[in-house]
């Protein structure tokens, strides 16, 4: 075989959809002679997988634990030429071209390289030739596979409202409560199109100041194997307060928060997550934090009209509107070495086990 190669018909932003085909076209340049092919084969796979390490026990008796899982979600090919369909001969001398179409189900989870682990696609091209000893002749690449996450169902788009009380003790004597209530107008958000808008009310009947309110957007990245977990917290984008003095109240409505070019919500994949939550701390000297965390849906598709019954935009702050058009594309990083790293030990950050008192979101 002379030239033997793939060619795909590019999606928009460079990614394949789920419920929608890859299609392309294989090309065979045979210059020599009539070969012994059985099959000119594509193929398409995706799969999953996580790998971790953890220390464990103590002295001699210290050892290293690996976690390990896989899923694969799609396996099929088609055969663009096949020597029974063929009349049962050889593959002819010339230049063929094969068109292909390989449908990617509606329910595959999105493409993802994180820290440890993966969700992968890749598509090949093979000559299958007879005998043992032959080599078949192959040419493959990988695809990028995005799932379409709407913001516009009901649930995402009606406001949430979370409070959080917290009592200040010292020995036998009790202050009044510090109460804190955050309210969103919706849940759901748009890759690029969208920003985060909370309301937060505080009623500090403490005799202790609260030092700041702050309000943090977070990505966290599950990765489960064998009945264990790995969590990985990442803080997208942070805003503080001024302090809250003692018995005192105020309404605080932070700057939105723009969601930036970041993976949407990551779902159908059972070893490996992507979530997000909005969280509201409340930093007090001499006591736990309290907390609350909201779960946020990213999505990809913009939403077709904003739900109404939320305060006003605060002056001079202003959330980019929705625009129409396909979904954004997302950046990949580069791919992960998977090789035995160890995580900190006690659990990932942000995991109860580290001691942190991070509340939610929490693994």
């Amino acid at each position: 075989m002379k030239d033997f190669r793939m060619e795909l018909k590019n999606p928009p932003n460079g990614i394949y959809f789920t419920g929608g085909a890859v299609t392309g076209t294989v090309i065979a340049v045979n210059d020599d002679q009539p070969k012994d092919y059985k099959a000119i084969q594509v193929r398409i796979v995706g799969a999953a997988d996580v790998h971790w390490s953890e220390e464990r026990g103590t002295g001699d008796d210290r050892h290293t634990v690996h976690y390990r899982a896989y899923e694969v979600y799609i396996d099929t090919f088609v055969n663009v030429w096949d020597r029974k369909t063929a009349g049962g001969g050889q593959f002819p001398v010339g230049n063929f071209q094969f068109p292909f179409s390989l449908q990617l189900g509606s329910h595959l989870p999105a493409s993802y390289i994180g820290k440890f682990g993966r969700i992968y696609y890749k598509i090949e091209a093979r000559v299958m030739k007879d005998g043992i000893f032959k080599r078949d002749t192959r040419c493959k690449t990988k695809i990028n596979v995005g799932s379409v996450i709407p913001i516009n169902t009901p649930q995402l788009r009606t406001p949430k409202a979370m409070e959080i009380s917290k009592t200040l003790c010292c020995l036998c004597c009790a202050s009044g409560p510090i109460n804190i209530t955050a309210t969103v107008p919706r849940t759901g958000f748009c890759i690029l199109k969208d920003a985060i808008r909370v309301e937060v009310s505080v009623e500090n009947g403490s005799r202790r100041d609260v030092r700041q309110i702050v309000a943090s957007f977070h990505k966290q990245v599950l990765y489960i194997a064998k009945r264990h977990h790995y969590c990985d917290i990442v803080t997208v984008a942070s805003v503080a307060s001024e302090p809250v003095a003692a018995h005192s109240s105020i309404v605080w409505r932070p700057p939105p928060i723009a969601v930036p070019n970041i993976p949407p919500t990551l779902i159908n994949c059972n070893i490996l997550r992507v979530t997000y939550h909005l969280t509201i701390t409340a930093s007090i000297s001499g006591t736990t934090d309290p907390v609350i965390g909201i779960p946020i849906t990213i999505g990809n598709v913009p939403l077709k009209r904003a739900p109404s019954g939320f305060p006003p935009q605060p002056q001079g702050t202003t959330a980019p509107p929705p625009a129409a058009g396909p979904p954004p594309a997302y950046p990949q990083p580069p791919p992960p070495t998977f090789a035995p790293t160890a995580p900190p030990a006690g659990g990932g950050f942000g995991s109860p086990a580290d001691g942190s008192g991070f509340g939610p979101p929490s693994c």
